[in-house]
């Protein structure tokens, strides 16, 4: 009786240590993904349920707990403009059996407005080739599709006053080389 209560003992903590580094290991992903300016989420593709972490609630600004996240709650929260571009993105990477996808497109928020997020998915596939889940991060990259927007609308403003400027105009990279001659030339 004494040495099974010592084997079990010496299991209970041996059980007792792994469930200590699970809790540590489970706190160690927690603090990677809070560090995201975004969310990772998983999908089951046979019931579309779609788990995330808690990043999506800074995103967009919902409440994981009264939200049900579907494949179809997510793809009604993307941009009109931008809906077909993304199925077609999801559709090519299972078709062509990729193992990852990337799309950058806007999600609604809860208050209506748009977000820009860069998604990048990894497809888990079985010995078949088949998708049994869909693992993936997203980022928010709302302030960098702002800067990129506003940059542009420089350059476009620039080119517009150059070009109807009455002299010479005229940009060279560091090595003399012509990036940019107004039509006066």
């Amino acid at each position: 009786l004494r040495a099974s209560n010592e084997k079990l003992r010496d299991a209970l903590a041996e059980t007792e240590r792994y469930a200590a580094a699970l809790r540590r290991s489970e706190a160690r992903y927690r603090h990677a993904t809070d560090a995201l300016r975004g969310y990772v989420y998983e999908i089951d593709p046979s019931t579309g349920r779609v788990t995330s972490t808690r990043g999506v609630e800074a995103v967009l600004g919902i409440d994981l707990a009264s939200t049900p996240l579907s494949v179809d709650w997510w793809a009604a929260q993307v941009h009109a403009d931008d809906r077909e571009r993304v199925a077609a993105t999801w559709r090519r990477a299972r078709d062509e059996k990729l193992h990852s996808s990337s799309c950058r497109y806007r999600l609604r928020a809860a208050d209506g407005s748009y977000r820009w997020v860069w998604d990048h998915a990894l497809f888990i596939r079985d010995a078949s080739g088949a998708v049994e889940c869909i693992v993936g991060n997203v980022l928010d990259v709302t302030d960098e599709e702002a800067a990129r927007l506003a940059a542009a609308e420089s350059e476009q403003r620039f080119r517009q006053i150059a070009d109807l400027m009455p002299d010479v105009v005229f940009v060279a990279d560091a090595a003399g080389r012509a990036e940019y001659v107004n039509p006066r030339w």
